[in-house]
């Protein structure tokens, strides 16, 4: 009897401390999974820089991020004149962009409230979104 009683204390023991590694092995992930997702949209604003242009044809809109309900997180505005790199700060997007549908699918909180698209003006020399 007494065997049998060990033998189900070890048993539970590795159960559920098998359970709780994984499960501290899962939270680990999920946060680093946030952090870098999080790291992404400062770099992304890095890589627009200013936003001055000489004509309106340079200045583009982006749709950044995704919310669970749908549509984009925030839209950001760049001049196509200013970006070193147009095609690296596309990707970065697009990356991040699947990245947070990704994590928006597996139950990531947002507040699902409607962002309408902005249109893109030139004022002062400058790319801005106006309401």
């Amino acid at each position: 009897m007494k065997s049998v009683i060990i033998l189900a204390g070890t048993a539970l023991t590795l159960l559920f401390g098998c359970s709780n590694d994984s499960a501290k092995s899962h939270n680990t992930e999920v946060t680093a999974e946030s952090e870098q997702l999080e790291a992404t949209v400062p770099n992304i604003r890095k890589l627009i820089g200013v936003t001055d242009a000489s004509n309106v044809e340079s200045c583009k809109l982006l749709k950044v991020g995704h919310k669970s309900c749908g549509g984009p997180e925030l839209y950001l505005v760049y001049s196509s004149e200013n970006v070193e790199n147009e095609a690296q700060l596309l990707d970065l997007v697009r990356r991040y962009n699947s990245q947070s549908k990704s994590w928006s699918s597996e139950g990531k909180m947002s507040n699902c409230q409607f962002i309408p698209r902005p249109e893109v003006e030139l004022v002062g020399g400058q790319c801005r979104a106006v309401d």
